[in-house]
């Protein structure tokens, strides 16, 4: 089938309406014909709906560290993860390699700043990389030998090669068969999160 702006407009239009639905989420990448409006269409999701939390006024909420509710399931996929390894992250070096809105831009800035929130707490103040699919290898080849933390999130496979990693440094590694199990389980939790605060609202 064939998607439309209108189309897809409408059907966001009629799940914000629907008190039957807790949450929305838009599959990206959107079809090539469709995709300069992605943003657009996020916007008109409602920020109570909106279980990914790309949204602008979810986004900014995660940005200045204020009060949100729900964290972006990526970011809170891996936050999970180094509070399960349990490694202290203070003053270690930590290499990001992907720089998009909506993964590598949040998780750099969760990991370099202290993050607090009423489910888990995550103290890092570590010093933060951000590398790129363009970064030149041999400067991305340098970082990585130097990282204590590595978290590829670039969706480009074998970026990074062992040869590039030092001995006991931790790779988390954001894709499908790498954090997608646990950023599933957070998807999960920000709609039962949402649904609890709209059950509380009516």
């Amino acid at each position: 089938m064939h998607v439309t702006s209108l189309n897809l407009l409408n059907t966001i239009q009629q799940l914000n309406n629907d008190d039957n639905v807790d949450g929305i989420i838009l599959q990206l990448p959107l079809p090539l014909h469709i995709i300069d409006k992605t943003e657009e269409f996020i916007n008109c999701i409602r920020s109570d709906k909106d279980v990914d939390a790309h949204s602008i006024l979810n986004y900014n909420l995660y940005r200045q560290k204020s009060i949100s509710l729900i964290t972006i399931p990526v970011v809170a996929a891996v936050r999970e993860i180094l509070l399960e390894i349990n490694e202290p992250l203070q003053g270690k070096d930590i290499v990001v390699i992907g720089r998009s809105k909506y993964v590598g831009t949040p998780l750099a800035l969760m990991l370099s700043q202290t993050v607090a929130d009423s489910k888990n707490s995550l103290v890092s103040d570590a010093t933060v990389t951000i590398c790129h699919r363009d970064t030149h290898i041999n400067n991305l080849t340098w970082y990585c030998k130097h990282a204590d933390i590595i978290v590829s999130a670039v969706g480009r496979p074998k970026l990074v090669t062992h040869r590039m990693i030092k001995e006991g440094a931790i790779v988390i590694d954001v894709v499908p068969g790498g954090v997608g199990r646990v950023t599933v389980a957070c998807l999960i939790s920000n709609l039962l999160e949402l649904a609890r605060q709209r059950k509380k609202m009516k």
